[in-house]
């Protein structure tokens, strides 16, 4: 396995402070005595079974260590068919992860117990790998029966008695089952190792991007990498949103689940789109699915917010919503767990002081996972249109029966009732047509809902407020096949991510979904996205909630304003997160929608909008016509 495989920047290691280089082990780590050396090709012939590979691991490790144990692990599980797994009651043959001192492992199944052992300074990534992979049954690289091809080995610079840890291994001993000698295996000495003089033991014999330590140039790799970094303006922190928490590797996430919530054998982890959180998908060996999502420092920090989010999640679960519910953790049984982060060596929180500990915690919740496909992903039916409808008038007649005191007063930028408050994010929308239409489109907002106080917007008598989801969007709406139909129709099966809901008029769910809803594509069924589309959504509405033309119109307005404020605010927020892709999804349609959007007469298009029966007709005959 190259280095390249296993780590972006490798450890810069003193010539003289090698973990790896023990004097008493065979070659510096491997666990064999030395009148056994010729019997190294004999224990890397034992491979384990299945390549399954069992291991207990010491409690004597710091969670940093275990984390990065676990992403050694990790990485040769995704490049190889290696499999780690916690040891059972009848597994015979395991590996014991002990801690220092020193780095070493037995190489090969060997029988028994053996042992990986790992010390202090042996946890970067580069040096974990080695020694799992002198586990399975690898040897170091330049051992090889061709290795002076490819490198010199300089014998003045190697300590006397560590001279014996450079022999080559015979063809008779040692298979290279075809694989070409590799300068930048992880298997492979560092250019250093056992210098008695601070120079080279170890030269390439041809030029190479970077060695395992460093090239002839001494050019070390990041060195290269950060140049290439700095030339494509990827500057690593500069810039980003300082609330979202920080990315965690898979096995700090690993180590993270095991530790709160017990839950072991993952088999996949991957992150899933957000603005403003952290969320990551997670299957065990079982095939059971979840969703661990950590918070942004800002929500976390306001006092009730998630556990009101949890609150309105097991509300609506409990009235028969598919919904993604928080399980508890296995420390204390509650729905939250709020942590320092990162969670990782590499910008360990020893050095933070308690202040910046609690300005660092997260939120971290474990969420069952709602399988199906984001409503993105489909085409959009008449069927499904209707359904979108009847689901959101089911989701606001439900929620006016919740109550929370905490979230009638929640104020948020993402919040429609915050259009009034967004007159100083228009500046970072670019151009300055779109800004006047952004600005027209908050002005007829405002004058419908002002906030005459901090709180809430102004109640017309007429106007029934509720608790809403705040974010139905096509990202948030979850659709399976109809088992009942043939699986020929898409119906509305879930609905996810309650981190904007708040108090307001009950219409705004429903125009928060028009306004996305537009944004779809419709190929199969050749729906006009303004015309057609919200004109379906609003017929399955009314099944249970009748709307009138006034109310139309608001939400018309309510719907616009909603595109303005996504794509103001996904400006806005590009700017501190400028490698957030996400951020940019309504920004692709969204504004030829908002400008076509704004030159039609609202009066023509309610009526188009509130119309249905004609079209309807006229779409059922068309069917028939077709057959």
């Amino acid at each position: 396995m190259s280095f390249s495989e296993t780590e972006t920047r490798p450890v810069v290691v003193s010539p003289l402070n090698d973990p790896e280089m023990h004097y008493i082990y065979y070659e510096g780590d491997m666990m064999i005595q030395e009148s056994d050396e010729k019997k190294v090709a004999m224990y890397t012939a034992k491979r384990w079974p299945h390549g399954r590979i069992p291991y207990i691991m010491e409690n004597k490790f710091s969670d940093e260590e275990r984390a990065a144990i676990a992403r050694g692990m990790m990485i040769l599980q995704e490049r190889t068919c290696i499999r780690f797994l916690p040891k059972q009651a009848s597994d015979h043959d395991y590996v014991l992860m002990k801690r220092g001192p020193g780095c070493a492992a037995h190489v090969g199944k060997i029988g028994g117990q053996q042992w990986v052992i790992l010390g202090d300074g042996c946890y970067s990534l580069e040096t974990v790998t080695h020694e799992l992979m002198h586990s399975v049954g690898f040897i170091h690289e330049q051992s090889r029966p061709d290795r002076d091809e490819h490198v010199e080995i300089v014998w003045n610079n190697i300590k006397p008695n560590a001279k014996r840890n450079f022999k080559k291994h015979e063809f008779d001993y040692l298979a290279d089952h075809g694989f070409p000698y590799d300068l930048m295996s992880v298997m492979h000495y560092r250019q250093y190792a056992f210098s008695k003089n601070r120079k080279p033991t170890i030269v390439p014999k041809r030029p190479v991007p970077y060695l395992r330590c460093r090239d002839k140039n001494r050019k070390h790799r990041d060195q290269i990498e950060n140049k290439n970094n700095n030339d494509n303006g990827n500057n690593s922190e500069d810039g980003s949103d300082q609330s979202k928490p920080p990315n965690l590797d898979k096995n700090e996430l690993i180590i993270l689940i095991e530790k709160l919530y017990n839950l072991q054998g993952i088999a996949s982890i991957k992150e899933l789109n957000s603005y403003d959180d952290r969320n990551y998908y997670l299957r065990n060996y079982s095939n059971e699915e979840f969703v661990l999502k950590i918070t942004n420092r800002d929500d976390t920090a306001r006092e009730g917010l998630i556990e009101s989010q949890n609150e309105m999640i097991l509300f609506l679960h409990r009235n028969n919503f598919n919904v993604p519910y928080p399980l508890p953790n296995s420390i204390d049984g509650s729905l939250t767990v709020r942590r320092s982060l990162p969670f990782s060596t590499s910008s360990s929180t020893s050095t933070m002081s308690m202040k910046q500990l609690e300005q660092n915690k997260f939120a971290i919740r474990l969420f069952r996972y709602v399988s199906g496909t984001i409503l993105a992903k489909v085409p959009m039916s008449r069927e499904l249109l209707i359904d979108c409808g009847q689901y959101i008038a089911r989701l606001s007649l439900t929620l006016q029966q919740f109550h929370n005191a905490l979230l009638k007063k929640r104020e948020f930028l993402w919040s429609l009732a915050s259009i009034p408050e967004l007159d100083g994010y228009i500046k970072f929308v670019s151009d300055s047509k779109r800004q006047e239409l952004v600005r027209k489109c908050f002005d007829d907002f405002n004058q419908i809902f002002s906030r005459p106080k901090p709180c809430c917007l102004n109640a017309d008598s007429d106007r029934i407020y509720c608790y809403l989801h705040g974010d139905l969007n096509e990202q948030n709406i979850i659709v399976q096949q109809d088992v009942n139909d043939g699986g020929k129709r898409n119906r509305i099966y879930g609905l996810i991510d309650f981190g904007d809901i708040f108090f307001g008029p009950r219409m705004f769910d429903l125009a928060i979904f028009l306004a996305y809803v537009m944004l779809l594509d419709s190929d199969d069924y050749q729906l006009d996205p303004i015309e057609q589309m919200p004109r379906f959504v609003i017929e399955g509405y009314s099944k249970l909630i009748q709307l009138n033309r006034n109310d139309l119109r608001q939400i018309l307005i309510c719907s616009r304003a909603r595109l303005a404020q996504s794509l103001t605010l996904g400006a806005y927020t590009f700017t501190k997160q400028p490698d957030n892709q996400y951020l940019l999804t309504s920004a692709r349609k969204g504004w030829s929608i908002l400008e076509r959007l704004n030159e039609y007469d609202s009066k023509y298009l309610i009526n188009l909008w509130i119309n249905t029966t004609d079209e309807t007709n006229k779409f059922e005959n068309e069917k028939e016509v077709e057959k």
